[in-house]
């Protein structure tokens, strides 16, 4: 890895990095409303330093290179499955309302694991040899002379071909120079070990053209291939090249603007005994004023997550809250928060009357200084926990949560408690 890697968070405040590093997020609109302090996870690079955007309260103070590559190396495995899995909300053009440069990020990855796993592109081609390959009988009978023995003619020179790997095409050059420039900046992303690919290309010349005579060098060439991986490699190629001609120096970013909205679908992803009960819920409908009714299903109950325990009536409605409450109450769930919760809860009894149920909020952080949310009675100062029951205030690891997200794993003793 040629770059330096530094390690950031979410909500970091913006007058902690220097003025190059400020005028990038300003310019990408990667900071929050206020612009004081940066509303962004994922990956720029500025210069020769990349910057690891991770969540907010994710600890970083890492002093090895190799813990740093990892959890960068996390987090941009999260995004990239984020943004694969949720690719229907994410606009052609790859910008979207959260999401930035998923579709470099995602050639970058492909470019990188198809060279792991193939090796760089090269053309079979076959050379005539003699007395090796594959006999050509036709072509020896025809030019060899025979010898005649008791079993019959006996050729001393048997006429062959043998097939070879021909590296020297334009498009072997111009993969291989553009896995020199992903090695450099972005091996890590597939390996925390230190990568040799470059050496490993050092024999094969750079393109003898410029990355525009490269594109159109490639989308000629396309039609002359039908197997699945060279035409994939060649496509991913021309995308790459597309994305950075004429513009080699510019920033990279990468990422997700706005981390509310991955933070809730990871947690969907990895809780255990998740269910779909939305349909089920009461829906709003309006009387008019000749007496009939009027449905309203779209300004209907949407929970964020909803476990059950199979074979029980336990129940846990979970709000994903992607707020700052390690330190400070400031940004503490508000009322709205509240009422929607309570009142889930109370739908739910609806769906299924014997149903106990647990409310519970999750917020980024290993622990934080609200344990519960409860309503108050103004004028007894007495807790209404009977009719309001509490809200769990439960903190989980960012970085836990992206391991587990990344590899398909559930959040098992976590889904107990929310249960219990």
């Amino acid at each position: 890895m040629n770059y330096s890697l530094e390690l950031h968070n979410d909500r970091d405040s913006l007058r902690s990095f220097d003025k190059s590093l400020q005028a990038v997020l300003r310019k990408k609109g990667l900071v929050t409303v206020g612009g004081k302090s940066v509303s962004f996870c994922g990956l720029i690079s500025d210069k020769d330093v990349l910057h690891a955007f991770l969540p907010r309260e994710t600890r970083i103070s890492f002093d090895k290179h190799k813990d740093k590559t990892l959890l960068a190396s996390d987090m941009l495995a999260a995004i990239h499955r984020y943004s694969t899995t949720k690719k229907n909300e994410i606009s052609a053009d790859d910008e979207g309302d959260d999401c930035i440069g998923i579709s470099k990020l995602s050639s970058i990855m492909w470019l990188l694991n198809d060279f792991r796993i193939n090796g760089l592109f090269s053309k079979r081609q076959k050379r005539n040899v003699v007395n090796s390959g594959k006999a050509d009988w036709k072509k020896t009978i025809s030019r060899r002379t025979a010898f005649v023995s008791d079993n019959g003619p006996v050729y001393l020179e048997v006429d062959g071909t043998s097939s070879y790997r021909f590296i020297g095409e334009e498009i072997t050059r111009i993969h291989a120079e553009v896995i020199r420039k992903l090695d450099a900046q972005f091996s890590w992303l597939i390996s925390t070990k230190p990568s040799h690919i470059s050496e490993s290309l050092k024999s094969v010349s750079p393109p003898s053209r410029k990355i525009n005579s490269q594109i159109s060098h490639l989308k000629s060439q396309i039609h002359s291939y039908f197997a699945t991986r060279e035409l994939e490699l060649i496509s991913h190629l021309i995308e790459f090249l597309e994305q950075i001609k004429g513009q080699e120096e510019q920033i990279l970013v990468i990422g997700v603007k706005h981390f509310h909205g991955m933070w809730e679908s990871m947690l969907s992803e990895t809780l255990s005994f998740g269910v779909k009960l939305n349909h089920l819920l009461p829906t709003p409908t309006y009387q008019l004023t000749d007496g009939s009714f009027a449905d309203a299903a779209r300004k209907g109950q949407r929970t964020d997550i909803i476990l059950h325990r199979p074979d029980s009536d336990n129940f846990a409605v979970v709000d994903a809250k992607y707020y700052g409450v390690t330190e400070t109450t400031r940004e503490a769930p508000g009322w709205p928060d509240l009422v929607k919760q309570f009142f889930y809860a109370k739908a739910l009894t609806t769906y299924r009357p014997s149903s106990q149920v647990n409310n519970a909020f999750i917020f980024p952080g290993t622990e934080g200084v609200i344990e519960s949310a409860h309503m108050k009675n103004r004028q007894t100062k007495n807790l209404e926990d009977i009719a309001y029951p509490p809200i769990q205030c439960i903190y989980l690891c960012p970085r836990e949560l992206l391991q587990h997200y990344i590899r398909g794993k559930k959040l098992v003793r976590l889904s107990a408690q929310l249960l219990a």
